[in-house]
């Protein structure tokens, strides 16, 4: 089986961090502070949520993250009002040969739609 991450990424000028935290009522799986970063990529501050999992398609694995995101809609997108800021889904996969399927289904594209989402791809074949 192939380990597949989506992750959603809030990122600012400014650190928003503990009032997406308290909007969304969850916990994020890491937060970069771009003082503490000296790369020009994090130039930035980014409130991270991660998702990861042993899965053989993209789609089972946002269908996890939809599960905890969906119903939030509003408050995603008055957190990413507050910063000034931007949303981002990030797909990671690391597979073997071909696998695994990566298909994004009209709740992944619809939900992106609605919080003005992203979606980046990092796909790793071995």
């Amino acid at each position: 089986m192939d380990y597949i991450s989506v992750g959603v990424i809030i990122s600012s000028d400014k650190d928003y961090s503990k009032i997406i935290t308290e909007k969304l009522n969850i916990m994020p799986t890491k937060t970069i502070n771009k003082d503490n970063i000296k790369l020009a990529a994090y130039q930035h501050y980014e409130w991270q949520y991660k998702v990861e999992k042993n899965a053989n398609t993209v789609s089972e694995v946002f269908d996890y993250m939809l599960d905890i995101l969906e119903g939030k809609e509003s408050t995603i997108n008055d957190c990413v009002s507050v910063a000034n800021g931007n949303i981002c889904f990030v797909v990671t996969v690391h597979a073997v040969n071909d696998k695994p399927e990566v298909i994004l289904p009209k709740r992944v594209i619809d939900f992106a739609y609605k919080i003005g989402a992203e979606i980046h791809f990092d796909l790793y074949y071995f």
